[in-house]
C-alpha cells in the first residue's frame, strides 16, 4: 500500500528516495504525483508541505552461483553535485575553488561556462565553498533549501544567489535545508566582499526529463505585495536583460531568471 510523505524543510526527491529505498526517478515519475510534477519544474526543488507518493517496495530476485562473491549496486548513490558560479548572470570561468562536503575536501577549477561537479552522498545538507583561497569570504551553502521559482521566497532567494539582491534586504530568504538527485544544477555568486561568511541556499539537481525546457511555474504566491528592496532588483534585473521594466514578477521576468538560472 503506498504511503503519502509530506516534504519537510530541507527535503528534496533524491533525500527522500533514499529514506525509502527507491530511486529517485521511481518516486517522481510515479503515476499517483503526476499533480505534483505538473506544478514544480523539479522534484529537487520542492516547497515544505508538498505530498509525495511514495509506492511499495517490491521483490526482486537474482540468481547466482553459491561460493562466490556478488556485488549490487543501489542506483542512484551517489549523486551528482553540480554548481555553477555567476556574477550578474555571466559565469566566472576558471575559477580555483576548494569544496568541503560533509568533511569530504574537493579542489578544482570551474570549466569555461563556470561550472564544476562531485559526486556526493544524498544524505548531505552543507557545503563550504572557498574561491581563490580566499577564506575571509568563505560562502556556506545549504544543499536543498531552494524553494520552488512559482514562491516569493524561492524568486527571492535567486535573486539574492546571483547577486542581484542584498541578502541583509531579504527578510524572507529560505532557511538552510538539503539533499540532492544524481545530478545537481546551482548556480551562486562568487563570494560578496564581507568580512563574515555569506550563505547560499542551494539547489539539488536538474530539472526532470519530463519539465518542458523553458517552461515556468504558476506563481503560487504573485499577489504578495513585494517590498522595495526586491522592487529595485527586479528593475534592475528587468533592464540588465533588456526586458520591460516593471518591478513585477511577470512571465518574461520569471522565464529569464529561469534560462540565467537553471532551475
Amino acid at each position: 500500500m503506498a504511503k503519502v510523505h509530506q516534504v519537510e524543510i530541507g527535503e528534496c526527491i533524491g533525500s527522500i528516495a533514499f529514506i525509502y529505498g527507491f530511486h529517485p526517478d521511481t518516486i517522481w515519475h510515479d503515476p499517483d504525483n503526476v499533480e505534483l510534477r505538473q506544478s514544480r519544474d523539479s522534484g529537487y526543488v520542492l516547497e515544505t508541505g508538498d505530498e509525495l507518493s511514495i509506492p511499495p517496495l517490491k521483490d526482486k530476485h537474482h540468481s547466482g552461483k553459491v561460493d562466490r562473491r556478488h556485488v549490487f549496486r543501489r542506483l542512484g548513490v551517489p549523486e551528482r553535485f553540480r554548481m555553477r558560479l555567476c556574477e550578474l548572470g555571466e559565469p566566472l570561468a576558471g575559477l580555483a575553488y576548494t569544496l568541503d562536503i560533509d568533511h569530504v575536501v574537493h579542489r578544482g577549477q570551474t570549466d569555461e561556462d563556470g561550472y564544476f561537479e562531485h559526486w556526493i552522498s544524498p544524505r548531505s545538507k552543507r557545503a563550504r565553498l572557498v574561491i581563490e583561497d580566499d577564506e575571509d569570504n568563505a560562502v556556506l551553502i545549504s544543499l536543498g533549501h531552494l524553494a520552488p521559482l512559482s514562491t516569493l521566497k524561492g524568486f527571492r532567494a535567486r535573486l539574492i544567489n546571483l547577486g542581484w539582491l542584498d541578502e541583509v534586504a531579504a527578510p524572507t530568504q529560505p532557511a538552510p535545508n538539503s539533499d540532492e538527485q544524481n545530478e545537481q544544477d546551482e548556480q551562486a555568486p562568487p563570494p560578496a566582499g564581507s568580512d563574515d561568511e555569506s550563505e547560499l541556499a542551494a539547489q539539488t539537481d536538474e530539472p526532470p526529463d519530463d519539465a518542458s525546457e523553458g517552461s515556468t511555474e504558476e506563481l503560487d504566491d504573485a499577489s504578495e505585495e513585494l517590498d522595495d528592496a526586491l522592487v529595485e532588483a527586479l528593475e534592475r534585473f528587468q533592464a540588465h536583460c533588456e526586458l520591460e521594466v516593471t518591478g513585477t514578477r511577470d512571465e518574461p521576468t520569471v522565464r529569464a531568471l529561469l534560462d540565467i538560472y537553471g532551475a
